[in-house]
């Protein structure tokens, strides 16, 4: 950090306080320093370097007669730099960047500005591709994003309402009361705010430059079912035709042609209505959650529990609508914490635990009878510290034990 090391050693060498060395010292002497800086630069006492004005900054604090430049300081973080390095380099150690200029040269600032672009690239501001931003049920407007990240909230059970994009592409949303909604562009708004209507699914259409470069991915959080799958270029990315599917998050990427797309997680886009038919084999589950009780009943590759609420699932119970002629129903047990694995329960039983404040840590599911060699199933878990975790099949363990 340089704190309490002004140069005025011989020959413009540093002439550090013994009293500040060390690096952990260093970096809170002169964490220090800048914070007064800045608390203090608006003062009218303030007599260094000034933030928003044009300020005459010396090639070097040691050597006289090297002269100044004029700075325009644009911000109170430069103002504070160049108040704890009093210093500009000139040109001659400008142009040997990784060396030594002249008798005239300060380096401290110049090796700031070089090691900085080494280690994390430009320091020059680039207008973001794509912003965007999103309204919930109960928040509002979300802050705003560029180019890629996640707008809205997860579990929480906040609907997303409507979505700006700002950016060379199209957008358009989906809702149960209105379906689909013209397509708009350049941060216009699509949805709806006040008026208790959800979005269940959006398009986005990357458009001219953009899309002669890069491809745009987007998936959705849903009610009830959590992160779907990737869509791309104005597929469609949600669900339609369920009562409670709202979409609660959107993640977007922008991803430059040519390069991997995000790996595939599942299908992008479900039609809850049709969802099923003519599937002659029909799961349907519901959990009881610490704090909550029972929640409804969930069906066909949706999401029973919460997620993001520290809310432990403590019980389960299943059963199989099945009219496939085939023989056959569905087991499940549980890993309860302090207990481990109960036995195997029937369609419709109970496993785990109610009013005993234990978790279900693991599940293992799987198919009986003929069903089990025409049919596989699939399942995985969520843990509040993990996320995620990965899928299990036909009576193998998903979650953690021990």
């Amino acid at each position: 950090m340089g704190s309490h090391c002004p140069d005025s050693g011989p020959g413009g060498s540093a002439n550090c306080d013994r009293n500040y060395a060390g690096f952990s010292m260093q970096v809170a002497s002169g964490a220090q320093l800048i914070r007064w800086y800045l608390d203090s630069m608006q003062q009218p006492w303030w007599s260094y370097k000034k933030p928003f004005a044009t300020n005459r900054i010396l090639w070097n604090v040691v050597q006289r007669g090297c002269g100044a430049g004029d700075v325009y300081i644009e911000s109170k973080a430069t103002a504070a730099l160049y108040t704890y390095t009093p210093y500009q380099p000139n040109q001659a150690a400008l142009a040997n960047m990784y060396g030594l200029g002249d008798h005239c040269s300060a380096y401290g600032n110049r090796n700031f500005w070089r090691v900085w672009n080494d280690w994390f690239g430009s320091t020059q501001h680039s207008r973001p591709l794509i912003s965007f931003r999103s309204h919930s049920s109960y928040i509002g407007w979300t802050g705003v994003i560029h180019n890629r990240g996640i707008t809205g909230v997860t579990g929480q059970s906040k609907a997303m309402q409507a979505l700006t994009i700002d950016g060379e592409v199209t957008y358009t949303s989906y809702s149960n009361e209105r379906g689909w909604q013209p397509s708009v562009q350049g941060s216009m708004q699509s949805g709806t705010t006040g008026l208790g209507r959800p979005i269940t699914a959006v398009k986005i259409q990357p458009t001219g430059t953009l899309a002669q470069a890069y491809d745009i991915y987007y998936r959705a959080h849903v009610s009830y079912i959590g992160w779907m799958g990737w869509a791309k270029n104005g597929e469609v990315a949600g669900a339609t035709g369920g009562a409670n599917n709202a979409i609660e998050a959107i993640e977007i990427k922008l991803v430059r042609k040519g390069t991997p797309a995000p790996e595939s997680s599942g299908m992008a886009y479900k039609n809850i209505a049709t969802h099923g038919d003519p599937s002659p084999l029909k799961l349907s589950l519901s959990s009881h959650v610490g704090m909550v009780g029972w929640q409804p009943e969930v069906r066909d590759e949706m999401m029973s529990g919460t997620t993001g609420q520290s809310r432990r699932i403590e019980a389960i119970k299943a059963s199989l609508h099945n009219t496939t002629g085939l023989p056959g129903n569905i087991q499940y047990s549980s890993h309860v914490s302090y207990v481990g694995w109960q036995d195997w329960k029937q369609a419709g039983d109970v496993s785990g635990t109610t009013g005993q404040f234990r978790s279900i840590e693991a599940v293992r599911f799987l198919l009986t009878g003929k069903l089990a060699t025409t049919y596989d199933i699939w399942y995985r878990g969520y843990s509040q510290y993990v996320g995620w975790m990965g899928w299990a099949k036909n009576g193998q363990p998903a979650g953690s034990t021990g």
